[in-house]
């Protein structure tokens, strides 16, 4: 018989669709509590209210994307070799219910990587491996298991107001001019919602690349990593978590948000290509293993990374001023933060420079969408 169940918050730096919870069952004939967590359906939006701005995602949309996750267990969690956490019990939302997810704690044995800490090379490939093990499973299924079941309307959620502008302008008052080009370049792009989906999302379809089923949020909070008995971290996943975002895309895309926004930049370009072969010969030796020709080829593959990059690096420029809160800080947690802050400006400066260089190959018919000219693509040693 249960004597006490104890519930707590588990805090999520940046987490804004559901919240979490740690269920601990205490029996009078057990030495040790029982331990799961729950994950709760709802809207949290600390980040977003510090910045007194409302959210675009509505209640529908939350449900959707909550119910998206329960579909992606329901479907294929237990055909899977990639790390998942084990769920107890899965409830979708319907009308009066909230939506639920009752699952196995991993607390006491993994936890996530704080963003400023960059990923190591081991931890990238790590990462790639396990994304490339997905995508093998993926292409060996029927794709009528899952082909259009998964479409991205992620934009649509956003399309009324632009979340970016916000964070935008706490960039500019940070780093006066150095975040302008990227500023105004990108703000084109999102004003159109055919570019918007062509660099998210549709790529694959122009370069005729195979499409596949993407996480869709693959960042540090997504990622637990198993750690020793004294917490620190270690190079080897335990699981991959919080699938409400899974779609229908590019093979590129969870690539390019882990290196865009996960990794230092001195590291993502020192082993961007590795890793883009990494995977390349990942799916291309299985292709071959099933008796399957190769489908595309190493370019386009790089093609889509670079595309797919080009949102990375807007989601790169509103991590520090989204994540770290300086304002209220003083003393040595101010000093702390303030060097936090200043790793991940430095990131996104450099993804803001190499997806410039990248949205000047996107083809003509989405620049001109975009209403860019040659002089809001000049280097910027060329403007100022």
């Amino acid at each position: 018989m249960f004597t006490q169940v104890k519930v707590s918050a588990i805090e999520i730096k940046g987490g804004f669709i559901s919240k979490v919870y740690k269920v601990e069952i205490h029996h009078k004939d057990a030495t040790a509590p029982i331990v799961v967590v729950l994950k709760v359906s709802g809207t949290e939006y600390e980040a977003l209210d510090k910045c007194k701005k409302s959210s675009t995602i509505s209640d529908i949309v939350t449900a959707r994307m909550h119910n998206r996750e329960c579909d992606f267990y329901l479907r294929f969690a237990d055909k899977q070799t990639i790390p998942l956490v084990k769920m107890y019990r899965i409830q979708k939302c319907t009308e009066g219910q909230p939506g639920a997810l009752l699952m196995e704690s991993k607390l006491s044995r993994s936890r996530s990587s704080p963003l400023y800490c960059g990923a190591n090379v081991l931890q990238i490939f790590e990462v790639v491996k396990h994304i490339s093990n997905f995508h093998k499973y993926v292409l060996s299924l029927d794709v009528e298991e899952w082909r259009g079941k998964y479409p991205f309307d992620a934009f649509k959620s956003f399309s009324e107001a632009d979340p970016y502008i916000q964070f935008y302008e706490k960039l500019t008052l940070m780093k006066p001019g150095v975040f302008d080009q990227g500023i105004k370049v990108f703000g084109k792009c999102r004003k159109n919602e055919k570019c918007m989906r062509y660099i998210m999302v549709d790529v694959h379809k122009d370069i005729g690349l195979p499409a596949v089923l993407c996480h869709g949020d693959f960042w540090n909070n997504n990622i637990l990593w198993k750690s020793t008995a004294e917490n620190v971290l270690t190079n080897e996943i335990e699981a991959i978590i919080d699938w409400q975002c899974v779609h229908e895309g590019s093979m590129a895309s969870d690539i390019s948000r882990f290196l865009g926004v996960c990794t230092d930049a001195d590291i993502r370009r020192e082993y961007e290509d590795e890793v883009l072969r990494f995977y390349y010969d990942t799916i291309s030796e299985h292709l071959k293993s099933e008796g399957r020709p190769e489908p595309f080829a190493f370019e386009q593959l790089r093609t889509a990374y670079e595309t797919n990059f080009i949102h990375q690096a807007m989601i790169c420029m509103i991590a520090g001023p989204l994540l770290i809160d300086c304002d209220d800080a003083d003393g040595q947690e101010l000093h702390v933060k303030q060097a936090q802050m200043e790793k991940l400006l430095l990131r996104a400066k450099l993804a803001v420079e190499d997806a410039i260089i990248y949205v000047r190959r996107l083809p003509s018919h989405i620049l001109e969408l975009c209403n860019l000219s040659t002089e809001d693509l000049l280097p910027v040693n060329n403007i100022h």
